[in-house]
């Protein structure tokens, strides 16, 4: 992962919303450097967002064999830092979440921009 990109206007993060302020838009190029090297359980977690952009707590754990939720916030610990190093940005991410944090009955789900979604698809045909 030795090259860096720069996010423009149009590719990157989502200015325009201060809650995803450094929330990462992949497109095809970028998702192909990010996918260099990583493990089979992240392309594996990476997969479930190719249908529709976001993925239940749930469904995920299923997908990757995680039982436990800490599991899960390892995996998603390790794209993002993977997402900061690649973007050299310290805020920055590629997966977010819509629910209530502090509920741990996994009321909510994991979601990726269009942009990042339609990327993953792309890669993963």
């Amino acid at each position: 992962m030795g090259e860096q990109f720069q996010a423009t206007e149009d590719e990157g993060n989502d200015s325009d919303s201060d809650a995803h302020e450094a929330m990462y838009d992949l497109n095809d190029q970028m998702v192909k450097r990010f996918m260099e090297g990583i493990a089979e359980k992240t392309e594996t977690f990476l997969q479930c967002f190719v249908k529709d952009g976001k993925g239940c707590v749930d469904e995920l754990l299923e997908a990757v064999g995680y039982k436990d939720l800490q599991d899960l916030r390892g995996l998603l610990g390790g794209i993002t830092r993977r997402t900061r190093k690649l973007f050299n940005d310290p805020d920055a991410y590629i997966i977010g979440w819509q629910g209530d944090e502090s509920d741990n009955s996994h009321n909510g789900y994991y979601f990726v921009m269009e942009g990042t979604r339609q990327a993953l698809e792309n890669y993963f045909k």
